[in-house]
């Protein structure tokens, strides 16, 4: 529109039109700013070629669940459907595919230009007894734009949450006689049931190897750790762990700091000192505050669904939040109890959790193992962890470019770092980082096709991510001529001094009267020289 308005603006005088040919959808205006505007002596003609009475149905958004966990209950997944026709819609068919199986079909009605969810139940089976990644999408009947009607997902599944403590086991501890860790397995095994925990314990931090079958790692008043270890940590929960810091009689602030705290970046809050007596039963803090909308706390937010307020807390740990965490839990005197932050962000990979209890996990410091909410608060916590909130799943889209992790390791323990990535087609693509570089990651940009893409490197499982289309062009809808009309044409300015004059004018009307001389003349010797031809074929 610029470009034809500054061609036309070099015509000093004259009939200046634009033919504009266009489906004339709403979205397609999104972006017009007021440079886009024609002069007011142009004219506009729009060629409309969008269907009279638009009728699509699209897919607008996905909810999955983070995992599928072997539970009594079922899971569900929710998928939006919009209906952008203005005739109601009855007996939509919807269709949940898993692993390229069908699942199940839900029946929508909807009513025009409006939205409603279908929600398919995906009931505990033999499905879902591996530990994988499940690729799937939900799609709709075909309909005149296909491209919005499937919707794709990854989805994780597992036999149990793999949980790990790190504390002391040998049940005597000075002024309490129960391991460290008591009250955690306790919990773990009672609750076995609604969240099944695979719990095992340790007095050093465990190797790589075990660790990386961990989903949550808890450090429950570790007094030290080496440098090596510390390392292990991080390296851990940088690739998604999910780790759990307590305190108590044992624990060493300046270890933390020293090899989790300050430049690593690991903590999420920097601890001052010790306060309270764990002697002394008659003077004590309770939790006053707790953030209810945090995924933690919001099985507690009912009435009688468990009150943090009955706990006494003896002793605890101060301590501030670093730049980037949060605090989701305080105590009545406004010190806080409970940290949160993420931590890394390696390519492909969820930033791993780490939460921080300014007390200890057992009743050394406090009495909470004793109340009702000490089981649901530990299973909500690990939950948490070990299942990463569907939110923080990456929700890519065509056109977008993937960071993918590329340290890979090859059969003779070296770095490999190459990466196979296959698209919705089948077609790969070979990736490759500096081996000089100290990055990992490596940009994957051929994300023009919707659809399941698999990554495939040395040593490692595969991997999936999803590309899907953008929803907001699903709205097929047109703008008015008229207002389309008012919107690009410019107004008159009455002072404007290029108005042409009476002058200009009478030269442009002289040039239109010469150039039709022009073309008489030329007429004229067109017709005389067919005269001529039509003579001297009769003499031949």
């Amino acid at each position: 529109m610029q470009t034809a308005n500054e061609i036309l603006e070099s015509i000093p005088i004259g009939q200046k039109q634009v033919y504009l040919i266009s489906d004339m959808q709403k979205r397609g205006w999104e972006n017009f700013i007021e440079t886009d505007k024609l002069n007011p002596d142009v004219q506009i003609e729009f060629i409309n070629v969008s269907i009279e009475q638009p009728r699509n149905l699209a897919i607008t958004g996905i909810s999955v669940p983070p995992v599928i966990l072997n539970e009594q209950q079922a899971s569900h997944l929710i998928a939006r459907v919009h209906n952008y026709g203005d005739e109601p819609v009855e007996s939509l068919p919807v269709r949940l595919f898993i692993d390229e199986n069908m699942i199940q079909t839900v029946l929508l009605d909807i009513e025009p230009d409006d939205l409603a969810d279908a929600a398919f139940k995906i009931a505990v089976s033999d499905r879902w007894q591996d530990e994988a990644t499940h690729t799937g999408w939900v799609e709709l009947p075909e309909d005149a734009l296909a491209v919005d009607n499937k919707r794709y997902f990854t989805l994780q599944s597992l036999q149990s949450i793999k949980v790990h403590a790190v504390g002391n086991t040998s049940g005597t501890r000075g002024s309490f006689q129960k391991p460290e860790t008591f009250f955690m397995k306790m919990a773990f095994t009672a609750g076995s049931d609604a969240v099944p925990i695979d719990f095992s314990e340790s007095t050093t931090v465990p190797n790589a190897t075990t660790l990386a079958r961990t989903d949550v790692l808890i450090l429950a008043d570790v007094a030290r750790f080496s440098p090596t270890e510390a390392d292990r940590i991080k390296t851990y929960v940088a690739a998604g762990g999910g780790l759990i810091v307590t305190v108590g009689d044992n624990f060493d602030a300046d270890v933390y700091e020293q090899h989790l705290g300050g430049a690593a970046g690991l903590m999420p809050c920097n601890f001052v000192q010790a306060v309270g007596d764990a002697f002394d039963r008659e003077q004590f803090r309770v939790l006053a505050t707790v953030k209810y909308e945090h995924p933690i706390f919001a099985p507690f937010k009912e009435p009688n669904h468990g009150d943090f307020g009955k706990a006494r807390f003896y002793k605890v740990f101060q301590a501030v939040p670093t730049t980037e965490a949060t605090v989701i839990a305080t105590y009545d005197d406004g010190s806080p109890a409970l940290f949160e932050k993420s931590y890394g962000n390696a390519g492909m990979r969820t930033p791993g959790r780490v939460l921080c209890f300014t007390s200890t996990i057992d009743r050394e410091w406090n009495d909470l193992p004793i109340r009702a909410v000490y089981l649901p608060f530990l299973h909500e916590a690990i939950k948490y962890l070990a299942l990463k909130d569907v939110e923080t799943s990456p929700d890519y889209r065509v056109g977008d470019s993937i960071e993918l992790d590329v340290e890979t390791e090859t059969a003779g323990g070296g770095r490999d770092p190459v990466v196979a990535v296959f698209n919705p087609n089948s077609v790969e693509t070979r990736l490759q980082s500096d081996k000089n570089n100290t990055t990992t990651s490596v940009f994957y940009t051929d994300t023009t096709i919707p659809g399941i893409y698999s990554i495939h490197a040395s040593g490692t499982a595969s991997r999936y991510f999803v590309i899907n289309t953008d929803a907001t062009e699903s709205d097929l809808a047109a703008r008015d001529v008229e207002e389309l009309t008012s919107m690009l044409k410019g107004t008159v300015d009455e002072s404007a001094e290029d108005t042409p004059t009476a002058e200009l004018i009478a030269q442009y009307h002289e040039g239109v009267e010469n150039r039709q001389d022009v073309w008489m003349y030329l007429m004229l010797a067109v017709f005389a020289l067919a005269v001529t031809e039509m003579f001297l074929a009769n003499r031949v």
